[in-house]
């Protein structure tokens, strides 16, 4: 009988049966990770009064309850699986922290219902943001925001010698989140040496700029930190960007056009510290980078989907579809911008007005043009997680001669090369090349990682925390630095909402679940039981014989 016991665990065993137990529930937990939940003056951050208010919870949960808890800056849940295991919730709840980037929990609670599988029966939700207005069933969201005073560092701009001999410069702008004013201190530093301190009076909720001399030909890093005696956050109050000193700028001009790439190019030769190469591609395709490409070229295309295509910071001409003469337009600065620096308010251009279908992609208007009775949007710039890209709505081979054509393009790219090499946390850093194989990353505050890359450049995209990022493959070493400068997660004195409506997702509707209990472990043992006695009795038999 013991055989025929052996027998059946197998058989039950290769089933792999289930005990089925009370019906669960689950709870989405969605945890506010961006920088700003870390925000203190004197007391407890944000996010540490939520994690204890999720103890608590943890502390008190029912039986057949689990939770599936999700950070919202990355996205990222804190275990594969939902969980009802209180000390394991509780240890990986140790494990997270707050962020260098702004998260967005519309989208995070998106993605928690993806891996779920599922509909929660609950979500709830830990944040400094508002509540919404309209209330959702089944969905508890708690505030922890305090109003509290903070400078921060929101953008720099470095502004080098490009066709001329001018004065090098950088450029940094300062926000001041408070009800009352107070004294903001701003310090230059290089190579050890202080360039300059400016101890600016602000305004409560007000911005201000403060220029810095840079020494000629000055190389490496230049380092910017403020100070202030009333201050909630530290991860934004020092950025560091590098200096060119007497290096070129690399510009790769790419288009099908040979006439384009010669009058672009033209115009690039009255620039020494530019190092331009041209670039023949399909008329079908942009192209990428050529194999000797550095990751900081500035692309400067006619090509209407480019920036699709491209990391880094572009300038991108319209191209007109009819081979027509320069036509007369009025060119109107909508608002102060570098790239509308020296152009009288109200200026007459002799160009080829050239409308593109992508010219939503490449910002906001900044110069308007009236032609022919129309307004439309002449230049546009935008800037995005450090990337600057200028667009310019009219065609250089038509009217080639045109100054203020020619003074708008040295702007813009004087402006887009201020930020090369400049990244914001949260944006994919682009390093390289390297050969195929592992390349480890050495992280800010020690973490490392090894990430497997097939060859040439290599995009990290785990850029969540601000310092410095080493990256290293056998003897070949670079460092890129991130710089934590955003505006709105700084604003730690008014939180805005990033919480909307429920929106369709992939998820299925909730479904009565119970928990389910592996028995085939149990049923193993069991057997291997029946097993060592069925072999005890076998053995006792040998014996008597």
């Amino acid at each position: 009988w013991l055989q025929a016991a052996a027998l059946v665990l197998a058989s039950l065993s290769l089933a792999e049966p289930m005990l089925l137990t009370a019906r669960t529930r689950t709870v989405l937990v969605l945890l506010d990770t961006s920088a700003s939940m870390g925000a203190s003056v004197g007391g407890p951050s944000p996010f540490q009064r939520a994690t204890r208010a999720l103890s608590a919870r943890l502390a008190r949960k029912r039986q057949g309850e689990r939770f599936f808890i999700v950070g919202t800056a990355p996205v990222r849940a804190i275990m594969e699986a939902p969980s009802s295991d209180a000390i394991a919730l509780r240890q990986g709840l140790a494990r997270v922290s707050p962020s260098d980037v702004t998260g967005n929990l519309a989208v995070a609670r998106r993605i928690g219902q993806a891996l779920l599988g599922s509909a929660p029966d609950e979500i709830l939700v830990l944040t400094d943001e508002p509540p919404p207005q309209r209330r959702e069933p089944m969905v508890t969201f708690q505030s922890f925001h305090e109003p509290l005073p903070n400078a921060a560092i929101i953008g720099v701009d470095a502004y080098e010698p490009l066709c001329g001999a001018s004065e090098a410069r950088a450029l940094v702008t300062i926000q001041h989140a408070a009800e009352v004013a107070q004294e903001v201190t701003v310090t230059a530093t290089h190579q050890g040496r202080t360039l300059i301190t400016q101890s600016p009076s602000m305004e409560p909720n007000s911005r201000a700029s403060v220029t810095v001399p840079i020494p000629e030909g000055a190389s490496g890093l230049l380092t910017l930190a403020i100070r202030a005696r009333r201050d909630a956050l530290t991860v934004d109050n020092e950025a560091v960007i590098p200096l060119r000193g007497a290096a070129k700028i690399p510009v790769l001009v790419a288009s099908d056009r040979v006439d384009f790439i010669d009058t672009v190019g033209r115009w690039l030769e009255a620039c020494p510290r530019v190092a331009w190469t041209p670039l023949r591609t399909p008329a079908s395709a942009p192209g990428g980078p050529g194999p000797s490409a550095q990751h900081d070229t500035i692309l400067v295309t006619d090509h209407p989907d480019a920036l699709a295509a491209w990391p880094g910071e572009a300038i991108v001409f319209a191209r007109s579809q009819a081979r027509s003469g320069p036509m007369l337009t009025q060119w109107l600065l909508d608002a102060p911008h570098p790239v509308g620096e020296y152009l009288d308010p109200l200026e007459t251009v002799a160009t080829a007005v050239a409308p593109s279908h992508a010219e939503a992609q490449w910002g906001d208007p900044i110069i308007w043009g009236l032609a022919d009775g129309q307004r439309v949007p002449l230049v546009r710039a935008a800037s995005v997680q450090g990337r600057r890209t200028v667009g310019i709505l009219a065609d250089p081979t038509v009217g080639s001669a045109s100054v203020p054509l020619v003074l708008v393009f040295l702007n813009g790219l004087r402006w887009v090369a201020g930020s090369t090499g400049l990244v914001t946390a949260g944006e994919p850093v682009v390093v390289g090349p390297f050969e195929p194989g592992a390349v480890r990353v050495q992280r800010p505050h020690g973490a490392a990682a090894t990430v497997a890359h097939a060859g040439g450049f290599l995009r990290y995209d785990e850029t969540d925390r601000a310092g410095r990022y080493r990256f290293s493959q056998g003897g070949l070493t670079m460092e890129r630095l991130v710089n934590m400068l955003d505006p709105v997660e700084s604003n730690t004195m008014a939180r805005l909402s990033t919480w909307g409506a429920e929106l369709a997702s992939s998820a299925g509707p909730a479904r009565p679940q119970r928990f389910r209990h592996p028995l085939t472990t149990w049923l193993l043992g069991v057997l291997a039981l029946v097993l060592a006695a069925e072999w005890g009795v076998y053995l006792r038999r040998g014996r008597g014989r």
